[in-house]
Order: structure tokens, then C-alpha cells, then sequence
């Protein structure tokens, strides 16, 4: 038969059992959610490159599914909403595509085409301030020649040629 103070002895190192092991699963389980965290733009980047499979596929469907993953995943992909954007406009959702501009360049100020392709939008809506202070910003951003044409010509839609004709000129160099 046991003394009192050895089975005391076996409850404590049960507990110091049990406790170690729970500290264990907790750091293996955090481990893990780590792991998992680390591994997003991983995971997001690969949802975008499906993504942009399916869009050269002309499957717009599933490339906005696959954007919206990579978005979802990792929210500062700006990128996946730029392109996802590009999807929404191919299938007449303005609002939605202007939104995943808009929400591209707050990500990432410096992507022009995002400004670029809002403008684009301003421009078929009739406003053309917007449109040119969207083209404007891309330029400002990271110039192509894509913005100085699309600013080029709604400068030249305005008769302001002479704008017209320098954008042109840059949108070649």
C-alpha cells in the first residue's frame, strides 16, 4: 500500500505530465498557425498564377475566382486586384473593376497601370477630369506609353493639340 505522500508524489508528477504535454500541443499547434501564416503570399502567388492561366484561357470566370483567392489569402497583393479589375472590365462590372483599381492603388501607389486602367474607365463614362487626373497619376507613378496615348487623347477630344502632340511624342520614347 501507498503512503499518503507518495501517491501526492504520483498526482504531482501526473500534473507536471499533463501540463508539459499541453504546453507541447500548444507550441506545436502554434507552430503550425505560424507556419501557415508565413506560407501566404506563397499560397496567394500561386492562386494568381492560376489566375492568370485562366485569363489567357478566356476563362474570366475562373480567373476572378482565382484573383479573389490570391486577394483573399494575401490582402496586400495588389496586384491580384489590379488584374482581377482587368477581369471585372472584360465582363462589364465597372463598379467592381473600378473598386479592385482603386483598392490596387491604395496597396501600392506606385502602380501605374491601375491609374492607367481607372482612367480608362473615367474616359467611357463621359469624365474626363477624372480620366486625366488618373492618367496623369500613372505617368506620375510609373510612366508608359500607355497613359501619356490615353491622356494624348483626351487632350486631343478637348482640342487642346498642343498637350495632345506632346503626350504622343512621350508615349513613343
Amino acid at each position: 500500500m501507498e503512503t499518503p505522500g507518495k501517491q501526492e508524489e504520483k498526482r504531482r508528477q501526473r500534473r507536471l505530465l499533463v501540463g508539459t504535454a499541453s504546453v507541447l500541443l500548444v507550441g506545436a499547434a502554434g507552430w503550425g498557425v505560424y507556419q501557415y501564416i508565413a506560407s501566404a503570399p506563397m499560397r496567394a502567388d500561386e492562386a494568381y498564377q492560376q489566375g492568370m492561366r485562366l485569363a489567357s484561357l478566356g476563362d474570366f470566370k475562373g480567373a476572378d475566382e482565382r484573383f479573389t483567392k490570391a486577394v483573399d489569402i494575401y490582402p496586400s497583393l495588389a496586384v491580384g486586384y489590379y488584374q482581377r479589375g482587368l477581369i471585372r472590365k472584360n465582363i462589364n462590372q465597372t463598379d467592381a473593376a473600378m473598386a479592385d483599381f482603386q483598392e490596387a492603388i491604395s496597396r501600392d501607389g506606385s502602380l501605374g497601370s491601375a491609374h492607367t486602367a481607372l482612367g480608362v474607365i473615367y474616359r467611357e463614362r463621359g469624365d474626363t477630369a477624372h480620366a486625366i487626373a488618373e492618367f496623369s497619376a500613372g505617368i506620375q507613378t510609373s510612366p508608359s506609353a500607355d497613359s501619356y496615348y490615353q491622356r494624348g487623347q483626351l487632350y486631343e477630344s478637348q482640342g487642346n493639340h498642343q498637350k495632345a502632340i506632346e503626350d504622343y511624342d512621350a508615349s513613343i520614347h
